[in-house]
């Protein structure tokens, strides 16, 4: 029994490492400015992980961040740092879920996709944004925060988890018919998380837009990323919103 035991947490760890390098790696791609990126994947990687596996994700997306660092003079330090800020992302809303268990990880109540929305996508990434400008990113002499990077780090990992994480948290159980017992999923319930994923996804685009398109010293090759980035969110936006006209025609037609 002890060796399953051990043998499943070696397999969640390796799932978590792979997935959470692949996706490292591609945060990567869009940095922009003093090395942050403008989409960071990875971030809803974590917080699936944790909540899925708990802790033990921390030691795979510690590997991880090992394995795909974004500079080639990266220290082992920064780098277990960073992988520590990115383990921070899920260990949030995991724990507040843990202690409260009258809360639903598949978020089939408004009381728990209330509490994931506020702990596993906008604290969690106002923390970990903070956290990584103070004690990852480098700035001038002097400077403490820029606040450019703070928003670029927030956003990044808001959008990821909101339009990432949070449907398959809400549908990937029934999509694989791991219901709840007891609890089966109200149509009304799904229409309410696809809503707010909508409503939050759209404003995560405009605010995008607003904020870094705007800036006049904006180079062209970020501004490329960004444009890329906001057509990306709007994409998964309108593919949550043809998901659920689906889900709804096929529970009408039933």
């Amino acid at each position: 029994m002890a060796a399953r035991v051990v043998f499943v947490r070696l397999g969640q760890i390796a799932v978590t490492f792979v997935v959470f390098a692949l996706f490292n790696a591609l945060g990567e791609t869009f940095v922009i400015g003093n090395g942050v990126s403008i989409l960071y994947p990875a971030a809803a990687v974590s917080v699936l992980a944790f909540m899925m596996f708990g802790p033990w994700a921390a030691i795979g997306i510690i590997l991880g961040t090992l394995v795909t660092p974004w500079h080639t003079n990266a220290d082992f330090e920064g780098l277990v740092l960073s992988g520590l800020i990115g383990s921070l992302q899920g260990f949030i809303p995991w724990l507040v879920f843990r202690l409260r268990r009258d809360l639903s990880r598949d978020l089939r109540d408004m009381k728990s996709l209330v509490a994931f929305l506020f702990f596993g996508t906008l604290l969690n990434s106002i923390v970990c944004a903070f956290a990584g400008n103070l004690l990852v990113v480098t700035h001038a002499p002097g400077v403490l925060l820029v606040w450019r990077d703070v928003f670029i780090w927030f956003i990044s990992d808001f959008a990821a988890v909101l339009l990432i994480a949070t449907p398959i948290l809400a549908f990937g159980g029934t999509l694989l018919n791991r219901t709840t017992p007891g609890r089966p999923r109200t149509i009304a319930n799904a229409l309410e998380i696809v809503s707010v994923v909508l409503l939050l996804g759209f404003a995560a685009s405009f605010v995008i837009r607003t904020v870094l398109l705007l800036d006049p010293l904006l180079e062209p090759v970020a501004r490329r990323k960004i444009l890329i980035v906001t057509s990306l969110v709007d994409g998964v936006v309108f593919l949550i919103l043809v998901f659920a006209a689906v889900m709804l025609l096929y529970t009408i037609s039933r």
